[in-house]
């Protein structure tokens, strides 16, 4: 037999302001819940999470530099100029950087106009992390039509990124995609980057 208990005064409207406090609380959460959840700011893809410093400092970086295949002196090739360009170029080649930029200016001491000793006198003080120095020797050789130009241009714009200016690394980019060489593609990627950063 089911017991009866005396009713209190009062203790249905308790339990009635009760309940609906609890579902009030419980629309409360629900509501809050659904807004924390939509207003998360979704994944960002993994290029805009990275800082630009970092970005710039993976497109300054020059994986390896450009190969050089000595040629053997012929018989009026042995003065002075080709003798020191020679000597920089074994030193580049064991990636003795330092010691390569000591002949190749003392090579175009003696011949100014050796492209190649200025091509590789840039490659070297960039890999030495002189960027202001290397694009002063790369931009020689950018300005006219030559074997050096594309990839003059390619390293002036890894030295640019170096000192972090997006515009003139840019331009240098530019250059290096209409001249059509080996780099252009790599070039197109690294414009690319350039728009994201910006």
């Amino acid at each position: 037999m089911p017991m009866d208990f005396p009713s209190v005064p009062g203790t249905n409207r308790r339990w009635q302001w009760g309940a609906v406090a609890a579902a009030a609380l419980v629309l409360v959460s629900a509501v809050f819940l659904y807004f924390f959840r939509h207003s998360t700011v979704p994944d960002r893809p993994r290029l805009a999470v990275e800082s630009q410093a970092q970005i710039l400092q993976q497109m300054a970086l020059v994986q390896e530099p450009p190969a050089f295949v000595a040629s053997p002196a012929g018989a009026g090739e042995a003065d002075r100029a080709e003798e020191k360009f020679q000597q920089g170029m074994r030193e580049y080649s064991a990636g003795s950087y330092p010691e390569a930029i000591l002949r190749l200016e003392e090579a175009l001491q003696v011949d100014p106009e050796n492209m190649a000793a200025t091509f590789y006198l840039g490659v070297c003080l960039l890999m030495s992390d002189q960027p202001d120095k290397a694009i002063a020797q790369l931009s020689k050789l950018a300005t006219a039509e030559n074997s050096y130009t594309h990839e003059s241009h390619w390293y002036s714009a890894k030295a640019y990124f170096r000192k972090s200016d997006l515009g003139a690394a840019r331009r240098e980019l530019e250059a290096a995609v209409a001249s059509g060489g080996m780099h252009a593609p790599e070039a197109r990627k690294a414009l690319e980057k350039i728009d994201v950063l910006r």
